[in-house]
């Protein structure tokens, strides 16, 4: 699922915001952790700068709880603000993809707005089936 501002679309946005899940590290002892550190090593050979660096522990309206965290210097300029929410099967993430002069705080008050509606279920038509939740991507 991707959000983008009205009238722009996937290419040209200088915001987006997608959601995904993450099976693989969510046996981690540090799920978040694993995740950040394999962000950092699939960009680190074309953007030498980038760092991460958590920002907040946020809470969803739902009551899980989560983590605000922040990439910057990517090579081409930008930034990514991502929330993390560990889930019983998987970890799952918004990322909000801010192009170079995006206006950030606007890009985080609109990644928390729509992180806040996040909630774990068990509901999902194929868990409750038998199927494994990572069938959704």
């Amino acid at each position: 699922m991707v959000f983008y501002p009205e009238g722009s679309s996937w290419a040209n946005a200088n915001m987006a915001i997608y959601t995904r899940p993450a099976s693989e590290v969510r046996q981690a002892p540090d799920p978040v952790g694993a995740q950040v550190k394999d962000v950092l090593s699939m960009y680190l050979p074309d953007s030498p700068n980038i760092k991460a660096s958590k920002l907040e522990t946020i809470r969803a309206k739902s009551g899980a709880e989560g983590e605000l965290w922040s990439f910057s210097g990517y090579r081409e300029g930008g930034a990514e603000l991502v929330a993390y929410f560990v889930g019983p099967k998987t970890l799952n993430y918004f990322v909000a993809q801010l192009a170079k002069g995006a206006d950030v705080e606007q890009g985080r008050r609109i990644l928390l707005e729509l992180a806040s509606t996040y909630r774990e279920a068990d509901d999902c038509v194929p868990c409750t089936a038998g199927a494994s939740c990572e069938t959704r991507n």
